[in-house]
């Protein structure tokens, strides 16, 4: 095992520690076990960029590895809200601490999986569109076509070459 390959596998252990964590800390805040500091959470959140923007530049290609750290770095963000509004909630008469958190990690959760399935649709789809392919540099004509464009006095261009009618 190369120093790359041993480098790639701690990365991915970090990272899957780093989403189990995420999920843990979003149970274990919504049952009113532990609530983390929100500062805790941002370090967690900023370890989590730091590791997805590594897999970036590595151009490593998994798409699922992707989707997990973008749903663990949302998942952090929205759980450092829920813990900030945990600590300076004052309003007991409305809601108990307790109960605006368990409500506000709800709604976020279900934030969480939606701009995580939004951003694997977008991913997948990105190459599928017809602007973004590789433009074809062949020029296929029919018959047809090459009989029009031969019986004709026009000049056509072609990425930087030019083809016209010869009249031999």
């Amino acid at each position: 095992m190369t120093v790359s390959e041993k480098s790639i596998m701690i990365q991915k252990i970090f990272s899957v520690l780093l989403f189990a964590g995420s999920i843990i800390f979003y149970i274990l805040a919504y049952v009113g076990k532990l609530v983390i500091s929100p500062m805790w959470v941002l370090n967690l959140m900023i370890l989590t960029i730091g590791l997805f923007a590594l897999h970036w530049l590595r151009k490593e290609g998994k798409k699922i590895w992707e989707v997990f750290y973008v749903f663990s770095t949302i998942n952090y963000f929205m759980l450092m809200i829920s813990s900030f509004i945990y600590q300076v909630w004052a309003y007991e008469k409305i809601f108990t601490k307790l109960g605006i958190t368990k409500l506000s990690l709800f709604l976020f959760f279900l934030v969480t999986l939606y701009l995580t399935v939004v951003y694997a649709r977008v991913k997948t789809n990105y190459k599928t569109v017809k602007g973004n392919q590789r433009h074809n540099t062949t020029w296929r004509v029919n018959r047809k076509e090459l009989k029009r464009i031969m019986d004709s006095d026009d000049i056509y261009i072609n990425l930087g070459t030019y083809h016209e009618r010869s009249d031999n």
